[in-house]
């Protein structure tokens, strides 16, 4: 049976997980609990104290200590040859826990007294708790991460996602996809006669610039049939040539010739062709459509900043 401080804990801990509560609250909870002034929760890459987010590696006097054992402040002054500043104070107590993508270090501090045996006992039943909530929060972290690098990506493809839930005839997009079906007007009921009524996948055409593809799931991923380039300043930094060199090969990008190019640029027909010259030995294309095929097939657009809109063409 568990008292009212272990009940207290574990609910803290379950919110910690849960988004709902961060590491420092509940390290303020232990020290209540403990009487402690401070405490420190280690887990590579990571380090919270009980005032709040700290940016300490874990110590190095942990190696060599055994998980499920509680250090007290002796033991570790010896190890850290009494130098360490985590270390001061009038008593210590330390464990380590079983954790996933590595071992976690609990690590309390009381400035007066001594801690009591209960104290240390209390700190080994909650060790598995924290070092199982410790791991949880971990795959959260690493999955939530990666749903923000692929939001991220399709902000910069400008690509919408759209969840298609045929039986309650809705639509579930995800910021882009508002904004792409908003920018062109679209009769999002095609999406979904689409993918009630045709084989998939298929190819659909929303509007004259915006066309959808629809997988099993089923969802449907827009993205326009016209697309822009990054902005010249972003391509001279990208292909490491000069801003008014950038500014003609983002002209010639969009498909204009070198003749339209000089005149939108305000150059001479000779300028412009000894700018193209430049462009080609600086990035070893052969041509325009060399130059084209760079702009638009490669990397280069996945480095234009994302957005919550369809991005706008820019003119020089």
């Amino acid at each position: 049976m568990i008292d009212h401080d272990d009940a207290g804990f574990l609910l803290q801990l379950g919110r910690v997980v849960g988004g709902q509560a961060d590491w420092p609250e509940l390290l303020r909870l232990l020290c209540g609990q403990l009487r402690a002034d401070s405490a420190w929760l280690f887990h590579a890459p990571h380090c919270w104290g009980s005032a709040g987010a700290d940016h300490a590696l874990t110590p190095g006097f942990v190696a060599g200590l055994r998980i499920g054992r509680v250090y007290g402040a002796e033991e570790l002054r010896e190890r850290a040859f009494g130098a360490d500043p985590l270390l001061a104070g009038s008593d210590l107590r330390m464990i380590g826990m079983v954790a996933q993508p590595a071992p976690a270090w609990l690590l309390v501090r009381r400035g007066k007294g001594a801690f009591a045996a209960a104290d240390s006992a209390r700190l080994s039943a909650y060790a598995p708790h924290l070092g199982q909530a410790l791991a949880l929060w971990a795959q959260h972290h690493a999955a939530e991460a990666q749903a923000m690098q692929a939001a991220d990506l399709a902000q910069r493809m400008a690509v919408g996602v759209v969840r298609l839930e045929i039986s309650a005839q809705r639509l579930h997009p995800d910021s882009m996809a508002r904004a792409l079906l908003a920018e062109h007007r679209c009769d999002t009921a095609a999406l979904l006669r689409a993918a009630r009524e045709q084989p998939l996948p298929v190819v659909l055409s929303l509007a004259p610039a915006l066309e959808a593809v629809i997988v099993a799931g089923p969802i449907a991923f827009l993205r326009q049939t016209q697309g822009t380039l990054p902005p010249p300043d972003l391509i001279a930094h990208l292909l490491a040539i000069p801003r008014a060199e950038a500014r003609l090969a983002h002209a010639l990008g969009e498909g204009a010739t070198l003749a339209q190019a000089a005149a939108r640029l305000g150059l001479s027909i000779e300028t412009a062709r000894n700018y193209s010259k430049r462009i080609y030995a600086a990035t070893g294309l052969g041509g325009q459509a060399a130059l084209i095929r760079r702009l638009w097939a490669g990397a280069l657009p996945l480095a234009r900043p994302p957005g919550n809109a369809p991005p706008k063409a820019s003119r020089d």
